[in-house]
């Protein structure tokens, strides 16, 4: 054999190798960290253009604000009867009432620009007389006329004040008495007013902030205000300003500094806002960036390059010493090694020592690995199949309602069916369709519950009263099976929600009934145990096997060990007992002797020790040719619920959106209004707000019937003017209830 020295095969050592693919490593490296380095400049750079931009707008809004409460302000006053009266003199009185501070004033201007009123100047002062012409009071009485021959708000540009005599800025409202424009009322700002918007955000003191006006005249500068304020800014600054509404500009301004500007255009008065901040500032501080992150990468790629270098070393002295131990694995007895700096070199070594030891536990490791991987492999399949069952299952309790629905259908398209056909489908179509809407809602009360959306509406209830509301509920369906079902009932009190627990106890009795054969007995049992509210359903039915009586609780598992499964339904039943159960703070159990010999379910709930309550249940109510508008823009829900509406002796008359709906309710007598909030034109919250807000509508009866569930739903709908708040789908008797309810307060108020 040819040693590893001889002739040319191995010309490079292993340290050298190692040092070549660290270097080969790192080249691409060192180029894609340029580009990254220079892309980190550019997002620096574009963080802080992000925030001049967000400053400028903020600006923006804030002087938008202030303009836009300038003008309800106006607006209020401008309905003063002192006004439509022509007494300048009260209304000045009124005027100077409002909370205005030092920088803001009134003045009451007639259509030709004349000053009648000046709430600058001490109060009992009349104005002063117009100067000789000029142009600037040219500019204001074309500007009070331009106003009062639009009838529109104007904002102005950079004035000098007539009594003032200071910079300052003004909103023009009109005032409409008897249809014409009578005066133009105005609100004057000092220019210092609007700088305070610039001081509430908290502009550092290097930043350059401007705002100046349509002919670009500086109403804020800072720094150093009284140099720059009521002079032109920067000509480039301004024709930027007049070609985009937001940009992002480099120049110098007019003190010197290169900025970077980012500029935008308020929305009533048209100003520009500027925020410039020195080019350096920008610069440096994206540059300190990117020379923190090269900083680290240079210091990265050296300590990378002694590491190699010295764990290089370490690796290519450990391998030659497992090669010269490797040239003595033939003889016989123990091979001894100097001792190796390496773990895996040591390893190695102690796998040379103990060769036929190292192969019988290999195999013994591959063996054990078999295992696992078997193992893994039936969980697997086990996981599978639960998939395929829980899916055929779901589907075999799918199609066999729908199976029985389209035959249904069938019956009733059929000209020879006989009436007692039809009644037949039509119980067939009611039924499956409940039982269809069983299976959906159990699957959205447990994703609901998983992701903790249910919210329990609490008051304290009679759990007795519940359970017999519950059976009579279930007899009711049909659902009952003939079985013999007994209670034994004490009043005991608990802090619950009705509709949950009702579907509580409506779970159990249904679990109960499903696996009792037909005459079998069930027994319910309600009182107080151990400082708790006892809730007890106990059956004759098949029982329990031990293996499954732990999981009768958990949802989706296989129907070999679900007994909520083998009776039909899709296994959700229970597990939505226990989440809705524990919701309420208390526990629920199960227990059975064994299969055959019945079972027990134990539901725990905390006790209500307050006063007594009686549970009003109310009578079923009739239609007593009510008057109804219903608004509702999809044509199926609005079509089916005003026959539902009409069946039950209603009079009704639709609308598709808020405009009819106001139509209809200002042309025709209503007792109530039910109304959709997600409508087309405005929302059903303003069609309220305007019902409410028209004398000829104001008695109205509103109910809000919605998707929109939610306790924040309720509240804003109370608050828009609605009487009544019911989620969609709502059952025609809690329909008729609410009306009826409504309009039995009416009659009790007259």
């Amino acid at each position: 054999m040819d040693s590893p020295s001889s002739g040319n095969r191995f010309p490079m050592k292993l340290r050298s190798y190692l040092v070549w693919i660290a270097t080969a490593s790192a080249i691409p490296l060192i180029v894609f960290a340029g580009i990254a380095l220079m892309q980190l400049l550019q997002k620096e750079r574009e963080a802080f253009f992000k925030t001049m931009r967000e400053t400028a707008n903020a600006i923006a809004l804030a002087i938008d604000g202030e303009l836009a409460s300038a003008q309800r302000t106006l607006e209020a006053l401008s309905t003063s009867d002192h006004l439509a009266a022509g007494d300048v003199e009260k209304f000045k009185s009124q005027a100077q009432s409002l909370p205005l501070d030092s920088a803001q004033w009134l003045v009451l201007y007639d259509v030709s620009g004349r000053q009648l009123m000046n709430t600058y100047a001490p109060h009992g002062q009349q104005p002063p007389a117009p100067p000789l012409p000029n142009a600037q009071v040219t500019t204001r009485a074309e500007r009070v006329q331009l106003v009062a021959q639009t009838g529109t708000v104007q904002v102005t540009g950079l004035n000098v004040g007539t009594v003032s005599k200071q910079y300052a800025i003004g909103i023009d409202v009109p005032v409409t008495i008897d249809g014409q424009v009578r005066y133009v009322l105005s609100q004057v700002f000092l220019a210092s007013h609007f700088a305070e918007a610039v001081s509430q955000r908290g502009v550092s003191p290097t930043w350059v902030v401007g705002i100046f006006d349509r002919i670009g005249l500086s109403i804020v500068r800072t720094p150093q205000p009284e140099k720059f304020i009521g002079g032109q800014v920067r000509s480039e600054l301004f024709e930027a300003s007049r070609r985009a509404h937001a940009d992002i500009l480099r120049h110098q301004t007019r003190d010197g500094i290169e900025v970077y500007d980012a500029f935008t255009h308020t929305q009533m008065s048209g100003w520009t806002v500027a925020v410039g901040v020195p080019v350096e500032e920008v610069e440096s501080a994206a540059r300190r960036a990117v020379l923190l992150s090269a900083l680290g990468l240079i210091a990265a790629i050296i300590a990378a390059a002694l590491a190699s270098v010295i764990f290089g070393r370490r690796l290519a002295d450990s391998i030659a010493a497992a090669a010269e131990a490797s040239g003595r694995l033939r003889q016989q007895g123990p091979i001894t090694f100097r001792k190796a700096p390496v773990r895996e070199v040591a390893q190695l070594q102690q796998a040379l020592r103990n060769a036929a030891e190292v192969i019988q536990e290999s195999e013994a490791a591959r063996a054990a690995l078999l295992g696992s991987e078997r193992q893994a492999r039936a969980q697997a399949e086990k996981q599978n199949r639960l998939k395929d069952d829980f899916l055929a299952m779901l589907g075999h309790e799918l199609r066999n309602p729908l199976a029985a629905i389209c035959a249904a259908i069938d019956v009733l398209g059929s000209e020879q069916a006989s009436a007692a056909m039809r009644a037949r489908a039509q119980d067939i179509l009611q039924r499956q369709s409940r039982h269809l809407t069983r299976i959906l809602d159990d699957l959205l009360d447990v994703n609901r519950i998983l992701r903790g959306k249910v919210t329990l509406n609490r008051q304290r209830l009679n759990l007795s009263q519940s359970v017999l509301t519950a059976i009579q509920l279930l007899r009711a369906s049909g659902r009952d099976g003939r079985h013999d079902i007994r209670h034994a009932l004490q009043p005991v009190w608990v802090d619950a929600d009705a509709t949950r627990l009702e579907q509580i106890i409506s779970n159990l009795l249904t679990n109960a009934v499903k696996y009792t054969p037909e005459g079998g007995l069930i027994t319910v049992t309600v009182r107080e145990e151990d400082g708790q509210a006892l809730l007890a359903i106990s059956d004759s039915g098949v029982g329990i096997a031990p293996d499954i009586l732990p999981h009768v609780f958990d949802p989706f598992v296989q129907a070999k060990t679900s007994l909520d499964r083998a009776g039909g339904g899709i296994g959700l039943g229970l597990s939505i007992v226990r989440q809705l159960v524990q919701l309420h703070g208390g526990s629920v159990s199960a227990d059975s002797p064994g299969p055959g010999q019945g079972s027990t379910f134990a539901v725990r709930l905390p006790l209500n020790h307050a006063g007594p309550q009686v549970d009003v249940r109310a009578a079923p109510v009739e239609s007593a040719g009510w008057r109804v508008l219903l608004v509702d823009d999809n044509d199926d829900s609005r079509a089916m619920l005003a026959g539902m509406l009409s069946l039950s002796g209603c009079d009704v008359l639709e609308a598709a959106n808020a405009k009819d709906g106001i139509f209809l309710a200002r042309t025709n007598a209503f007792d109530v209004a039910v109304i959709d909030i997600g409508l087309p034109d405005i929302d059903g919250y303003e069609l309220a707000h305007r019902l409410r807000g028209d004398e000829a509508t104001r008695a109205l009866r509103l109910i809000a019937l919605t998707g929109y569930g939610q306790d924040a739903d309720r509240e804003r709908a109370i608050k828009a003017g609605f009487d009544r708040h019911l989620v969609k789908p709502a059952e025609a008797r809690s329909l008729i209830e609410n009306i009826h309810g409504l309009l039995q307060e009416d009659t009790r108020g007259a």
